[in-house]
């Protein structure tokens, strides 16, 4: 309830902003706006602080807010909130709520621990976790690794709600690379691919083989069983309505992939988890001044143990959702195929440089990593991204999709990749396979 005499802004519709898609009504449940104003209530000096919330994509198992302040607060309660002794003065501030369920299917019950996931995240990649002690500079220097990660400012317990650095109201890389006419800044765009793939080749490296204190952590405060099952269903499901005969063998692929043992080439690192475009978000700059662009990661709630090629593969998919959208243009499509050349471009050189290699090649077990993250991807887009696909672009997702998981094979040794180039291909299809094959 409202304090008497207070006064607070709030969206009329409290609407998601979904990328490159119309606005639709939040699926929440949380009451930001309630939330906010007991917050504020605690402390003297924020009384008269107005508000305004707007509810933002959730993802699959928690609700999201951005809220903005007119006029700066450092403080709820007694607390003050502050960093290394030095108080925040917050216009802004992203609220993620983690219910005792996934946000998307209440039915399917989560453990609100899965918050300290996030936390941890933001603990280790500011350099403050002593497991990790090298991450600070990761995406900090010079050059093509300036990649900006979220300050976590205060953990409320309590009420199961983090609040996190605001990064502005900056685009998706999916809105920066779905523009359908001439930016102005195609350089700029390719700068911040460049910077994406430096970045990930140094946080991937940096955070080689996780000690097992910290896997046993990860292990008892994030299960993820109910999120693979559910990955698993939707594939299954979208595979046999498309009367794709081995779907419940692929499907199991799925479910299988991420506890299989058949990665003794590999080598585990840390990662998003899920890692997609709607991640990444993007400041363009100046014309003409390709130094001033920025990008940040965002959404760290499934972070954890990961390998390259699995967050490589889930990303690609939706590039290539994205290219075989039927309503994307000519001019978008150039631009996502130049952005992902570049983008995995980058990675491979920095390893190859590191390594003091010039002919790595990936192994089976980083191939078929790979292509079973892209097939899952691509075959669950067809529910993820439902309202802007029609009938022919989803057909295309699950011919592609069923393919990757189809050249994953049973095992590292049965990788086949005939499966993702046949005879008669049309050039949509060529198209996604020039990108994979940068990497397999």
């Amino acid at each position: 309830m409202a304090m008497p005499g207070r006064r607070f802004l709030l969206l009329p519709t409290q609407l998601i902003r979904c990328s490159s898609q119309s606005p639709i009504r939040s699926m929440s449940t949380f009451n930001f706006t309630d939330y906010v104003e007991q917050c504020l209530s605690t402390s003297d000096g924020n009384r008269s602080t107005d508000f305004r919330v707007e509810v933002l994509t959730g993802g699959l198992t928690n609700h999201t807010a951005r809220t903005t302040f007119t006029q700066p607060i450092s403080s709820i309660g007694a607390r003050v909130l502050e960093r290394n002794g030095a108080p925040y003065n917050l216009k802004s501030i992203v609220l993620k709520h983690a219910p005792p369920h996934m946000a998307v299917d209440p039915s399917r019950p989560m453990s609100v621990d899965r918050q300290l996931v996030e936390k941890r995240a933001f603990q280790i990649l500011a350099g403050e976790d002593a497991d990790f002690p090298d991450t600070k500079q990761i995406g900090r220097g010079e050059g093509d690794a300036r990649v900006h990660i979220p300050k976590l400012i205060w953990h409320d317990e309590d009420t199961n709600v983090l609040w996190i650095e605001d990064l502005g109201n900056l685009k998706t890389l999916s809105e920066i690379l779905l523009a359908e006419e001439d930016t102005g800044l195609e350089a700029n765009i390719l700068k911040v691919g460049a910077e994406l793939g430096t970045f990930l080749f140094e946080f991937f490296n940096t955070t080689t083989n996780p000690p097992p204190s910290f896997i046993a952590y990860m292990t008892k405060v994030s299960d993820r069983s109910g999120i693979y099952d559910y990955l698993a269903d939707v594939v299954l499901k979208n595979l046999e309505g498309a009367g794709v005969g081995d779907a419940k063998e692929l499907s199991e692929r799925v479910r299988n992939f991420f506890d299989e043992t058949d990665t003794a080439d590999l080598v585990k690192c840390l990662g998003m988890v899920d890692f997609w475009p709607e991640n990444v978000l993007v400041n363009l700059g100046e014309n003409g001044k390709v130094d001033s662009t920025s990008c940040g990661l965002v959404d760290w709630e499934y972070f954890g143990v990961s390998d390259a090629p699995s967050e490589f593969g889930m990303f690609l998919a939706h590039l290539h959702i994205h290219m075989l959208n039927t309503t994307t243009s000519a001019t978008a499509k150039l631009r996502i195929k130049k952005f992902t050349d570049v983008w995995l471009r980058a990675y491979t050189t920095a390893r190859t440089k590191s390594e003091h290699n010039s002919n790595w090649k990936p192994s089976n077990g980083f191939i078929r990593r790979l292509l079973l993250a892209h097939g899952r991807d691509l075959v669950r887009g067809v529910k993820l991204y439902g309202g802007k696909l029609d009938e022919v672009a989803k057909q295309r997702l699950l011919d592609a999709g069923s393919r990757s998981l189809k050249a994953a094979g049973a095992s590292s040794s049965s990788v086949d990749l005939n499966f993702l180039q046949q005879d008669g291909d049309e050039e949509y299809l060529k198209d996604i396979w020039e990108g994979v094959s940068i990497l397999v």
